[in-house]
């Protein structure tokens, strides 16, 4: 039996993302615990630069924040009910932070053996050079 980490990709999963990770929770006899990261360093690369630092840049921050773990959320939700039908089991939980290092930290800590990645994850190559574990990328 493998842990599987599922990384949650930013920006929304692709459309076989779901059922490619329940199909590899089953090869491996495993569950899922399923990640998502918000980078600390989003606004760096968003359009909200012009704001204004103070109460806008705040309440904008605020706004993207929940926004972020909205989506989250329903990719959980998504995944949640793909592991349910096949009976695997399912846990989900969010970070922030360097998406690298946090995964990275997060596999170390919870005996990881296999992380999933999406193809589309902006992070995908430094994931794969910190992680030190199995990564598959679908």
């Amino acid at each position: 039996m493998k842990r599987l980490l599922v990384v949650l990709p930013p920006g929304g999963m692709p459309e076989v993302f779901a059922e490619e990770a329940v199909a590899r929770a089953k090869d491996f006899g495993g569950d899922i615990l399923a990640l998502y990261v918000i980078d600390s360093q989003w606004s760096k690369f968003s359009a909200a630069d012009w704001l204004s630092t103070g109460p806008s840049r705040a309440s904008f921050d605020s706004y993207m924040h929940d926004t972020m773990l909205k989506e989250a959320a329903r990719m959980a939700d998504e995944l949640k009910q793909a592991a349910e039908l096949s009976d695997i089991p399912f846990s989900y939980e969010t970070a922030e932070g360097d998406p690298a290092e946090v995964i990275s930290e997060y596999a170390i800590s919870r005996d990881i053996e296999v992380v999933l990645l999406s193809s589309t994850h902006p992070d995908l190559k430094y994931i794969k050079k910190r992680c030190g574990r199995e990564v598959v990328i679908i």
